[in-house]
């Protein structure tokens, strides 16, 4: 079953593809590859935007599973620097 969280056009597209990817994590290994694809998915012409940033451009559907969607994200922006943080601490 495929699920929208927003518009299914331009970016709308991709943002929906990486929300299945999100509803159908099973283990820890899915949630791991899941938040180094969404650390990467990045718009704009110099590519900074983050899903957070531009999702109110494609009419997201209200409620608890945006919510909750855009925690998850947020929560995978935050690991990936805290893992940048101790590597540089590392060299």
């Amino acid at each position: 079953m495929i699920r929208t969280i927003c518009d299914d056009k331009n970016n709308g597209k991709l943002i929906n593809e990486n929300f299945n990817e999100w509803c159908n994590i099973k283990d820890e290994v899915a949630q791991q590859e899941w938040e180094e694809k969404t650390t990467s998915l990045l718009f704009g012409t110099y590519k900074n935007d983050t899903t957070i940033k531009i999702i109110d451009n494609f009419n997201p559907k209200r409620g608890c599973m945006l919510d909750s969607y855009l925690k998850e994200i947020k929560r995978a922006f935050e690991k990936e620097a805290k893992k940048r943080i101790n590597a540089k601490e590392e060299k």
